[in-house]
């Protein structure tokens, strides 16, 4: 929940000059995200911002950011490369149940739809420690 801890230890462990990338999913305009998703169960325990609040943390933790970019659509056609290898091949071996539990398809088919909704949107800051 404490990003700004998080994005300031990691400029504190890095040499000026080093490369940090942070791959985040972002709170989207499309409304309030439905739970539950891969990495929160309910609102409570989730802890989205913004892109743009995510880019001001990084800056005042002391990171020039290099590059933003929003990878929806690489995430939207990854999730129907998924489906269709499902429908195709049937559930895989090992199935992110192993890690999400028996709610696993409820949490992944929302974290869908809250892409296609653009209630969230991955994205991916390349930042350079000042």
């Amino acid at each position: 929940p404490d990003k700004a801890r998080f994005y300031r230890e990691a400029a504190r462990v890095l040499r000026p000059g080093a490369r940090f990338v942070a791959a985040e999913v972002a709170s989207g305009p499309g409304g309030p995200v439905i739970f539950p998703v891969p990495w929160a169960m309910t609102a409570e325990i989730s802890h989205l911002i913004t892109a743009e609040e995510t880019a001001r943390l990084l800056e005042v933790a002391g990171f020039r950011i290099e590059a933003a970019e929003q990878s929806t659509e690489v995430a939207l056609a990854h999730n129907a490369q998924a489906r269709a290898r499902l429908e195709r091949d049937g559930p895989p071996v090992l199935s992110p149940t192993v890690i999400l539990g028996e709610r696993a398809l409820e949490r992944a088919r929302n974290s869908a739809r809250n892409l296609e909704q653009a209630r969230i949107l991955p994205i991916e800051f390349t930042c350079i420690r000042a």
